[in-house]
């Protein structure tokens, strides 16, 4: 015999379930906290950026895509080129030598020396994210009826209309 708070919970939980998958706070996050390790990695290994932090900022790109709702999709891509923006600076301003505009002039220059990595992360993202969304929509279309098609009918004498019909002698 169950109480009526035990009967109602599990009601409670169906009806207010959220839905699974990253928000867009969760995929900045996957997307910070994963490019952060591989450039860690990389600055100690390395002392410099280099393919460590390439192939892990674009495999958290990847997964952040795989993983996100439907409704933050577009967090998915917009989260890779600010997160990469922001390593880029905070690299610079902690490694760079000279003054503060010459650290930021650098950060700048990274950007552009470092592109061909965010365009990839950036374009995984979204091919993934366009995947999931026609897929998505071919999903949601219902598969044509085979229903026979009737031929319209000919116009005809029986198909005129009532000034076709035959008037009637009135007596």
């Amino acid at each position: 015999m169950s109480t009526p708070a035990e009967s109602a919970a599990p009601e409670a939980a169906r009806t207010y379930a959220a839905p699974a998958g990253l928000t867009t706070p969760g995929v900045y996050v996957l997307v910070l906290a994963g490019s952060l390790v591989g450039l860690l990695l990389d600055v100690f290994t390395g002392g410099g950026i280099g393919w460590i932090f390439g192939c892990v900022f674009i495999a958290s790109c990847a997964y952040a895509a795989l993983e996100v709702r439907r409704r933050d999709r577009l967090a998915a891509v917009i989260a890779p080129p600010l997160v990469f923006a922001l390593l880029m600076l905070v690299d610079n301003l902690a490694r760079g030598d000279g003054d503060l505009a010459a650290r930021l002039v650098k950060a700048a220059n990274s950007l552009l020396t470092y592109g061909p990595m965010l365009w990839i992360g950036v374009l995984v993202a979204a091919a993934i994210v366009g995947a999931q969304m026609l897929l998505e929509r071919r999903r949601a279309k219902p598969a044509p009826a085979a229903t026979p098609v009737e031929p319209s009918p000919v116009p005809g004498p029986a198909t005129r209309g009532p000034a076709a019909d035959p008037v009637e002698p009135t007596p």
